[in-house]
């Protein structure tokens, strides 16, 4: 493979910004080391932002005359200063009322053109939140995309969305890039986003060609301290949710009823492993806040139990070691010994 990758006489590589992430860089150092000099090959690179690790990556990538083309028009651009930002802190328990009362709050502002986008952690939170959801009154207007759906099945949904002069997409990081949905009234952002930049071109999805737009930060209590990496951006803090929005709809029953098993549990899953990837909290923090998203769902068991977790996946989360009642790890029993005997 290495002796194919020293042909290649051209390179494209798309999400640069993603690219260029601690998580990703040492991979793509790998490859591009494999690859002939920069000089003797072409070399595309695209990005949604232009951060000093794009610029630090462009540079190690590119021959030295390389260009920087601009395709984004400035009637597109939607800019932190020219949008309202909010946000708002609430406990795990309390994160399905909180985005209930943001969507509420979103109708009563544009009742004839309330196009919101919901962005969640990652795609099986996305499918729980638009599985419960459905059970709502909010049900002809929810959307469902996200990468754990058929290529055919997200365009469809997408199309839709986008023709739509009415919606609420719940969906991941799947709909954060590449994608321009017109007409976008706000977008709310579960959770902390996992970097500065993400949090921005998130918010991009709406006040564009010059329209106004809304951006509603949702945070977990535990992920407060994310506020350092936005502290420059005008964002203004909601008070308790206890407020609620005036004329705002009760919160339905099912926001407290289990949606589908597997469902539950995949979200629970990913919630972990979401969580430890990008939150500075400790382990245990996070596998105790886990518990409390699951009791939110109605995911544990009769016992008090969350979701099981197989000690082999405990071991990828790197939680196989923690002894703590908010786990619920699936031991594999020990191999037993084999006696051994020696001819003498």
């Amino acid at each position: 493979f290495a002796a194919r990758l020293g042909q290649v006489r051209v390179l494209v590589l798309d999400e640069v910004d993603q690219l260029a992430s601690a998580f990703f860089r040492p991979a793509i150092d790998e490859v591009i080391r494999a690859l002939p000099p920069s000089a003797s090959r072409q070399t595309w690179l695209y990005s949604a932002t232009l951060s000093p690790e794009v610029a630090e990556l462009a540079a190690e990538s590119l021959a030295p005359n390389y260009r920087v083309i601009d395709f984004v028009q400035d009637e597109d651009r939607a800019t932190p200063q020219h949008l309202e930002q909010r946000f708002r802190s609430v406990t795990t328990r309390d994160m399905g009322r909180a985005i209930w009362e943001a969507l509420q709050a979103a109708r009563a502002v544009n009742p004839t053109g309330c196009k919101v986008v919901v962005i969640l952690q990652t795609a099986r939170i996305a499918a729980y939140y638009a599985e419960v959801f459905r059970r709502t009154a909010l049900a002809p207007d929810v959307l469902e995309m996200h990468a754990r759906k058929k290529q055919s099945q997200r365009s469809q949904e997408s199309d839709r969305f986008r023709d739509a002069a009415t919606g609420i997409l719940f969906t991941s990081d799947v709909s954060s890039r590449g994608l321009d949905y017109p007409g976008v009234s706000e977008v709310i952002q579960v959770g902390a986003p996992d970097s500065r930049e993400d949090y921005v071109h998130r918010l991009g999805r709406t006040g564009r060609a010059g329209r106004r737009g809304r951006g509603l930060l949702l945070l977990h209590d535990f992920e407060r301290p994310f506020l350092k990496a936005v502290g420059d951006l005008p964002l203004l803090e909601l008070g308790p949710l206890e407020v609620a929005p005036p004329n705002a709809d009760p919160v339905p029953q099912a926001l407290s009823e289990p949606a589908g098993k597997e469902v539950m549990a995949e979200a629970y899953y990913s919630w972990i492993n979401h969580a430890i990837r990008n939150s500075h909290a400790s382990k245990l923090v996070i596998v105790r806040e886990a518990k409390v998203f699951a009791a939110a769902m109605g995911a544990l068991d009769q016992d008090g139990n969350p979701p099981r977790i197989t000690e082999k996946n405990a071991i990828k989360m790197g939680v196989d070691e923690l002894d703590d009642a908010a786990l619920n790890i699936a031991r594999e029993p020990a191999k037993p010994k084999v006696a051994q005997s020696h001819a003498v």
